[in-house]
């Protein structure tokens, strides 16, 4: 990973071990995936941070699919003019994201992100369940709200 001054290098690492993270919910395009623009915004943050300057096309490009997935087109297509503005210099017109993000911009409503993620926003959360042992040693599920399920 980093060479860095020991401190730097940690935060560094950190950064791009959450990258890492975050790019993995970014490729789940159904609705149960945790992905949200706030995760997509702090992506380009750490990108930045890391100053990985070749990369920011995918940072943008989450970012603008994300916002485009909860129906927020305006800043879907703000974020999709800075993936196609980095993305040309990066990997070219012919770039599957560039080209993608080409189309958001003519067409945010039309795009196949549009309102991708708002079925599961008002049930995020709701459905995970945890393994516990109970008091006899058995495993149990729970529900987010601490219920036993069988």
């Amino acid at each position: 990973m980093c060479n860095q001054n020991r401190h730097l290098g940690k935060q560094s690492d950190s950064r791009i071990s959450q990258i890492r993270e975050l790019r993995k919910e970014f490729h789940d395009y159904t609705t149960e995936s945790r992905a949200t623009p706030e995760m997509a915004e702090l992506f380009v943050t750490l990108a930045q941070l890391d100053r990985l300057d070749g990369s920011m096309y995918e940072a943008f490009t989450y970012a603008a699919l994300e916002f485009n997935g909860v129906g927020e087109p305006w800043t879907a297509t703000k974020y999709a003019r800075l993936a196609v503005e980095h993305g040309l210099a990066s990997v070219g017109p012919r770039d599957n994201d560039v080209v993608e993000m080409q189309k958001l911009i003519q067409d945010p409503w039309g795009h196949w992100s549009w309102m991708l993620r708002t079925n599961k926003r008002f049930r995020w959360g709701k459905d995970e369940k945890k393994k516990r042992k109970n008091d006899d040693g058995e495993t149990v599920e729970e529900n987010a709200e601490g219920e036993t399920t069988e």
